[in-house]
């Protein structure tokens, strides 16, 4: 999965009102909502600020920009005494009664929540799965909707942000944001492959027709060097490979090596060694 939207407006505050309350939330949950109306950030916090009609900690508009309305460590006005005591709320512009094709249509407001999602997982251990309303009145901590805390606690009837809104996508891409993975697939292959692929290349003559395969010219290689390693070094030297020996001393040679054999034959023959310039 890639970024679900970019180029997105910055983060910004605007805390001044102090819409909340002085007691912290114990970060239980957090907990979706939507605006029921789709006039911008501005308008909407605009009005609850005159109110003081409800509040989130943000409220995400759909060009992506994030807006911190009450700190982390207050209680905002969202969803009663239970989900305010419980939660951490962030508000996305929108209406519960969209499907999930209208949603899917809002890829940078999905990315902000989704980073507004992976942040309060990192900062306060709050796993990435959605719960179902029971689970959150049981006390299991995840992600619900407004929705949840209405069904779990009995104290409104609030349904946002509706029976459509993708968690599942969100969720997704939050994990992704967390460990730094795209998800993309992995088309490296592996060393075995690139190892047999690198073998079964078939060598050309330079005249242009095929000749063996690189496998098999390594393959002759490792022979025929075996074969002088046996004649340089004598029989059962297959089994020392790879080890630092002292050439072999043949009696045939005087209880010579062959170079020193070769040596002797040149001095014979009044053959010395070139002078070193």
């Amino acid at each position: 999965m890639t970024a679900l939207g970019t180029d997105l407006v910055p983060y910004r505050e605007q805390i001044g009102a102090r819409l909340w309350n002085a007691a912290d939330n114990t970060g239980q949950v957090i907990v979706q909502h939507t605006t029921e109306s789709e006039g911008g950030n501005t308008s909407v916090i605009g009005y609850l600020e005159r109110t003081r009609a409800g509040s989130y900690q943000t409220m995400v508009d759909f060009d992506g920009e994030e807006v911190r309305m009450v700190p982390d460590n207050r209680q905002a006005w969202g969803a009663m005494n239970q989900g305010n005591r419980r939660g951490l709320h962030v508000c996305a512009m929108g209406r519960a009664e969209w499907d999930r094709a209208r949603w899917l249509r809002e890829g940078k407001l999905l990315e902000r929540t989704a980073m507004r999602y992976a942040e309060w997982s990192r900062l306060y251990s709050i796993p990435l799965v959605k719960i179902s309303a029971p689970q959150a009145a049981a006390g299991q901590r995840g992600i619900v909707g407004h929705i949840d805390i209405s069904a779990a606690f009995h104290e409104s009837d609030h349904w946002d942000p509706g029976h459509h809104f993708p968690y599942d996508v969100v969720i997704a891409r939050a994990r992704e944001i967390n460990t730094g993975s795209t998800n993309k697939e992995d088309t490296m292959p592996s060393a075995q492959d690139i190892a047999k692929a690198v073998l079964d290349t078939q060598l050309t003559r330079p005249d242009g027709t095929p000749s063996e395969t690189v496998g098999n010219v390594l393959a002759w290689i490792d022979q025929h060097a075996a074969q002088l390693v046996v004649e340089q070094l004598g029989p059962g030297s297959e089994a020392i490979r790879g080890h630092v020996v002292n050439p072999t001393r043949w009696d045939e040679l005087g209880d010579r090596t062959q170079v020193e054999a070769l040596a002797a034959l040149l001095e014979a023959a009044g053959i010395g060694p070139r002078p070193v310039k």
